[in-house]
């Protein structure tokens, strides 16, 4: 009997612990999922954050352009740009305030991280 016991406190233990993993797993989805953000302007947009001398950054305006979308161009070597693009970014609940690989663009208040020009049309065609 006593064996018993023991296993169905280990049980219950058991139970207890995968209880309190599944919540801290849902209490970091909540935490770390991408927030909805004010969108800069009325109409639809997209903004590049980068610099003039980064080619992911050219590679991404000249696509955009390609593809019939007017691009606003944000030099982050401007403390402003910088500011406004660390600044939204933590708002979505990405990257932090130390580094990030650019470009970064903010399509209608979704913000990207280096993203497919696929992904930035795909987001920009909705809202038009």
């Amino acid at each position: 009997m006593a064996n018993l016991l023991h296993v169905g406190n280990r049980v219950k233990n058991l139970f207890i612990f995968l209880i309190v993993i599944l919540a801290a797993y849902y209490a970091w989805d909540y935490f770390t999922r991408e927030k909805p953000l004010e969108p800069l302007y009325e109409v639809p947009y997209v903004v590049v954050y980068g610099t003039e001398k980064c080619d992911a950054t050219y590679r991404c305006l000249k696509s955009l352009e390609e593809e019939g979308i007017e691009p606003i161009f944000r030099d982050i070597n401007d403390e402003e740009n910088s500011t406004e693009m660390y600044s939204r970014m933590k708002k979505a609940g990405l990257g932090s305030s130390w580094g990030v690989t650019t470009p970064v663009v903010d399509v209608n208040g979704k913000i990207f991280t280096t993203p497919y020009i696929d992904s930035i049309i795909a987001v920009y065609d909705r809202e038009y």
